[in-house]
């Protein structure tokens, strides 16, 4: 792939322009960070993602409201179940994220290496509903209220990837928590991760050493659109501190990377990400891999 590893996030150019116009992309270019300004576009940022009755549910802190949406929006996936015969005990899912895309390569053979089979990958694109209905845990908390617009722009309706993974190997059973146990935290240095090892060195480049500030000024806008998480590492607003835990603190914020579901979650997240066709191409490919080893 000979793009970069973040292109979908470069639609950020655009977005930013439009909705906030060119000086205010200028002073986010630069980090020319005005706190008040960066806070009022962090409120426009959310009503635009959200939707009216969702952004102001969060700020009226009606939270029933928006859960009600939630389990809406999950009887419709219900209502379509297709997962058929599918043993999700060998079965697992990764959604590769915007921000690192260009490393599905990497991605594959790290799977591979962990003696798993990838037998099927997929771009796809995620809209605000399916986002919802993944995410629902990230965007209530109150202390998410601040970086949650600048990471759901960045990841809604912009490339990613679906990365399916088989094993029949009972000591490593069910899949989805095994991928969890090489998960890894976002920003910090860990080797052998998903989000240590394979994310945090592909992105360490686009940050300074301190994990502060980016590496050159077109990732301000890249990674960090409206500056918000700069404010928050840089500790200019309030936060609930959670970062401090990250080797390159602006990544815990911007370079999450992967989402990996875990036994309880595969279920509903195969229901919102995959179609019927989906279903049926993993199932036959599970069945070659089953007629292989019999």
């Amino acid at each position: 792939m000979n793009k970069k590893i973040y292109y979908p996030l470069e639609e950020n150019f655009e977005i930013i322009s439009k909705i906030y116009g060119s000086s205010f992309l200028k002073n986010i270019k630069n980090d020319n960070l005005n706190i008040n300004d960066c806070l009022i576009a962090n409120e426009i940022l959310a009503q635009q993602l959200y939707g009216v009755e969702i952004y102001n549910a969060l700020k009226d802190n009606n939270l029933d409201i928006i859960k009600t949406k939630f389990y809406e929006l999950k009887n419709c996936q219900y209502k379509k179940s297709i997962l058929k015969d599918i043993d999700f005990n060998n079965v697992g899912m990764l959604v590769i994220r915007p921000e690192n895309v260009g490393l599905i390569e990497q991605y594959e053979k790290f799977l591979t290496k962990k003696g798993l089979d990838v037998i099927y990958t997929k771009k796809i694109k995620i809209n605000f509903e399916q986002y919802l209905l993944m995410y629902l845990h990230g965007l209530l908390p109150k202390e998410s209220r601040y970086d949650f617009p600048t990471r759901t722009l960045n990841y809604v309706n912009k490339d990613c990837y679906l990365i399916f993974v088989y094993s029949n190997n009972t000591k490593i059973l069910p899949i989805s928590d095994y991928l969890i146990s090489f998960k890894g935290k976002q920003g910090k240095n860990q080797t052998g991760t998903l989000r240590g090892d394979i994310a945090y060195n592909g992105l360490k480049q686009y940050l300074l050493p301190n994990g502060l500030e980016f590496s050159d000024i077109k990732f301000n806008v890249l990674f960090d659109p409206i500056g918000m998480c700069r404010l928050l590492v840089r500790n200019q607003i309030p936060s609930d501190n959670s970062h401090n835990i990250a080797d390159l603190k602006l990544l815990y914020y911007v370079g999450q990377a992967v989402h990996v579901p875990d036994s309880h979650e595969i279920i509903d997240d195969f229901r919102v990400l995959c179609n019927e066709n989906d279903i049926d191409c993993l199932e036959q490919k599970i069945k070659k891999l089953k007629n292989k080893t019999n």
